[in-house]
């Protein structure tokens, strides 16, 4: 999925004195009210789709696809992430927030 202006890894630069601070913006209308840059590589974080935050409420299921093999070695290389782990620990799970 691809996606602007999330709020990992993001900085913001206001002039000394200014009296609003990153918190009076939304993250995902900065480049409404500022100039901004976004550098998409490299890739430096995964954000986990589940229940138990508020990811379900802002995306569409519909938007994912499964990985291709390309994106499944790319994933184990880049984030140490083993997909087939990952549906071994989650497959059954109805909520992490059930179990802690």
């Amino acid at each position: 999925m691809h996606a602007r202006f999330w709020a990992c890894g993001l900085a913001v630069l206001f002039r000394p004195g200014d009296k609003k601070t990153v918190m009076n913006y939304p993250h995902h209308k900065l480049h409404t009210h500022m100039p901004t840059f976004i550098n998409p590589h490299p890739h430096m974080f995964l954000r986990a789709k589940h229940g138990d935050n508020d990811s379900a409420k802002t995306d569409d299921a519909d938007e994912f696809t499964p990985l291709s093999e390309k994106q499944v070695a790319y994933f184990r290389k880049t984030f140490n992430v083993d997909e087939d782990h990952v549906r071994r620990v989650f497959s059954g799970s109805t909520s992490l927030l059930d179990k802690a």
